[in-house]
């Protein structure tokens, strides 16, 4: 009986403050060619995601690379425009860019959220994701449970025996589990990213951001830990990269 009160005591010793959260969208009327299901439209992930992470908590920046007018109005029925960026770069590992320089301009203790215009997002992902921030047991975060980190036929080059090496950990009201390598998703406190700008800048350098090179990076050189939410609390919205356990076509 004595031992739970110990237990939460050293866990509370950990918690990290949260200052303020930035969420940095990034949305553009061209992309990749990814086959999707119907209801991944650029406007569905919009909403869902102003639903999630509301504007009255989360500070809110846009940028729209190369959109339409149709577009811009979509977006501007959600977001004020003083917080809509309109750029013309045309390639993701640009925006990402821009969005990068923006986030570190923020205090060390604020959490910042890269979120691509194809995901969508279950009830409480913003109330998830800070506190698996606060209880400081990674430095990245992603709602999303990327499915190459599952099966014996895994295109991941981490993945054994139809598993990843991971360590679990519960943090507050999710499981979090180590994870190898996500997608340009994610999140993370404003001075992890001033100290890891370099590694990003390595593997943003053309127009396709290599994101299981960065993030397999930030692991083995600056000893960097991404935690993913299990189940996942987000899904990319490409088809056969659906995260597992939840009928998105529902959210």
């Amino acid at each position: 009986m004595e031992y739970a009160p110990k237990f939460l005591c050293q866990k509370e010793r950990c918690r990290r403050e949260i200052g303020n959260v930035f969420l940095y969208y990034r949305i553009c009327d061209q992309g990749y060619a990814k086959e999707k299901p119907p209801f991944i439209t650029k406007e569905n992930c919009l909403k869902n995601a102003i639903s999630q992470f509301p504007i009255d908590k989360v500070c809110w920046m846009v940028i729209a690379d190369n959109v339409c007018n149709d577009t811009y109005n979509m977006i501007c029925k959600y977001v004020p425009e003083s917080q809509i960026k309109r750029v013309s770069v045309g390639h993701g590992a640009g925006t990402f860019r821009i969005v990068y320089e923006e986030a570190i301009k923020n205090k060390d203790n604020d959490l910042i959220y890269f979120l691509e215009d194809d995901y969508l997002h279950l009830h409480d992902s913003y109330e998830a994701l800070r506190k698996a921030a606060e209880c400081n047991y990674g430095d990245y975060f992603t709602l999303y449970d990327h499915p190459d980190k599952y099966g014996y036929d895994s295109p991941n080059p981490l993945v054994v025996k139809g598993g990843e090496r991971t360590r679990l950990y519960w943090c507050g009201n999710h499981h979090w589990k180590i994870t190898n390598s996500t997608t340009m998703t994610f999140a993370a406190f404003a001075d992890v990213l001033k100290k890891d700008k370099k590694v990003f800048w390595r593997w943003t350098e053309g127009r396709h951001p290599y994101d299981f090179q960065l993030f397999t990076e930030l692991k083995l050189l600056r000893a960097r830990l991404l935690l993913s939410a299990v189940p996942a609390m987000s899904t990319h919205g490409e088809t056969c990269f659906l995260s597992y356990g939840t009928n998105w076509s529902n959210v």
